[in-house]
């Protein structure tokens, strides 16, 4: 069953697909390889779902009769492995490769918990303990503080060469809309779904014309800084460590080297939630402003930049993430009508896609006339 390959450098990888029918055996068979000291007779697990594109199942066996705690070091669980399964026909969206990249290299940063295996669809990681934020902790100002310092950390990593061999320091965010366009369908096999598409979505011809909106509007943007992005930041891929007192993430299927202010306008965008998203959430002027400056502060700190964080700077750092919040509903509004096409999973894709839409109209001439007002300002 193990195979003498890895699909990553140091990493197990087993030559197995994890179907539902399989799932209970195989997933036996990658513990007792990964998990020597567990006796698998007491395996236990935990089904997660708050993911829309994976299946994500935990494992952890339980010593005698204690329970299952959240601090489980202290009663006696041992770690959880996290079985991650990828989405039927995700790959046309994801590039599973660099997934297992970015986790590799997050992980040797220290920014990532341990990748344990690889299997042909999806891979085990350590399960990273904490809380699962959701929409209602984003109003609170402690989580919004940590999230800033968080995102300012994930921002300021140093990649290794290794990495940079695959990844240039350069953005593929509009490239990468038009090859989600391009994998619109002409028509979905849905009559219901076909009826909708039509009737509230741009073509994909428009659909093109107004990625070229944005990318030549951010284009003029100033001092736009690209770095290592998430480029997910939704609520639930935030973990609070209640204990610690510590914001991390997970989840790095979409993660690559991006413009900065993209990762943080996403972040802001995702205060909606996705069930029923409410696009009000959407922070006001004065919590972003001082979201900013408490992300730059950190970011200058850590990068040794010995220089206190202007109004000015803010001011730039408002100017650009609004209007890559453009970007960002597009993105994922595109992105919503691939998966309404090829996703499997119970989820209103075609109706997420077009509020997505709607809120990018909605706001598109208030944050796009931000440039204009800034350059005024300046002269």
């Amino acid at each position: 069953m193990l195979s003498t390959d890895s699909r990553v450098n140091g990493v197990p990888h087993f030559d197995v697909k994890i179907t539902d029918k399989n799932l209970d055996n195989t997933v036996r068979s990658l513990m007792s390889h990964i998990k020597k000291s567990w006796d698998i007779t007491k395996l236990h697990h935990k089904v997660y779902d708050s993911g829309i594109t994976n299946k994500l199942v935990g494992y952890y066996v339980v010593d005698g009769d204690l329970k299952v705690s959240t601090r489980f070091g202290e009663y006696g669980r041992s770690d959880i492995v996290l079985v991650r399964i990828y989405g039927s026909k995700t790959e046309l969206i994801i590039d599973r490769a660099q997934e297992l990249r970015n986790f590799q290299e997050l992980s040797r940063c220290s920014a990532a918990p341990p990748l344990y295996c690889t299997f042909q669809n999806g891979y085990c990681y350590r399960y990273l303990e904490g809380k699962v934020l959701g929409v209602e902790d984003f109003k609170n100002p402690v989580i919004l503080n940590l999230c800033a310092k968080y995102i300012a950390k994930l921002h300021s990593l140093r990649l290794s060469d290794e990495y940079l061999k695959q990844h240039k320091m350069e953005s593929t965010l509009f490239s990468t809309m038009r090859k989600y366009i391009n994998l619109i369908p002409a028509e979905y096999e849905s009559k219901e779904k076909q009826e909708r598409f039509l009737s509230a979505v741009p073509s994909k011809k428009d659909l093109l014309g107004e990625v070229s909106v944005i990318e030549e509007a951010v284009s003029k943007l100033e001092k736009k800084m690209i770095t290592f992005c998430h480029n997910d930041l939704l609520c639930a891929n935030f973990i609070f460590d209640e204990y610690e007192e510590e914001i991390h993430c997970i989840d790095y299927e979409y993660g690559c080297p991006n413009y900065a202010a993209y990762d943080i306008a996403n972040n802001f965008n995702e205060f909606a939630g996705i069930d029923e998203p409410d696009f009000s959430l959407y922070p006001s002027e004065e919590t972003q402003r001082v979201w900013f400056k408490t992300y730059l502060q950190t970011y200058n700190d850590i990068n040794g930049i010995n220089r206190a964080v202007q109004k000015a700077d803010v001011d730039g750092l408002y100017v650009q993430v609004n209007q890559f919040s453009l970007a960002s509903h597009l993105f994922w509004g595109i992105w919503a009508l691939v998966q309404a096409h090829v996703s499997q999973i119970d989820f209103d894709y075609m109706e997420y896609g077009i509020l997505r839409f709607n809120e990018y109209f909605a706001r598109k001439d208030k944050c796009l006339a931000l440039n204009k007002e800034e350059n005024e300002t300046k002269q």
